[in-house]
């Protein structure tokens, strides 16, 4: 829900000040993927869910600042279609493994 919430403040501040309405923003697999696994994490190690997000928070502010700071977007040359299949396929693992993880619970 706290994703949701926030994606959509996000959304709307970035219509508005970005000039354009029409983009639409939201959560991917692999956001949906992270999600969950921190979500079973912080529930198993009994952490705070909202504290944790807000040190990955932090700790991407901190990592992006560096990366903008060096200039190290020039390293996106480097990601083939090859990596980027392996990624998808990763995540459609992933998606699948819960699938039958869920419906196996139900039984």
């Amino acid at each position: 829900m706290e994703s949701l919430m926030s994606g959509l403040l996000c959304g709307v501040l970035y219509g508005l000040f970005a000039g354009q309405p029409l983009t639409i923003l939201g959560s991917t697999g692999p956001v949906l993927v992270f999600e969950t696994i921190l979500y079973d994490f912080c529930k198993t190690h009994d952490y705070h869910y909202l504290n944790m997000r807000l040190y990955i928070g932090l700790w991407m502010m901190a990592i992006l600042f560096l990366m903008v700071a060096t200039d190290l977007s020039y390293l996106v040359c480097y990601i083939t279609r090859f990596t980027e299949e392996n990624f998808a396929t990763l995540i459609s693992v992933i998606f699948i493994f819960k699938a039958f993880e869920n419906v196996s619970a139900l039984i």
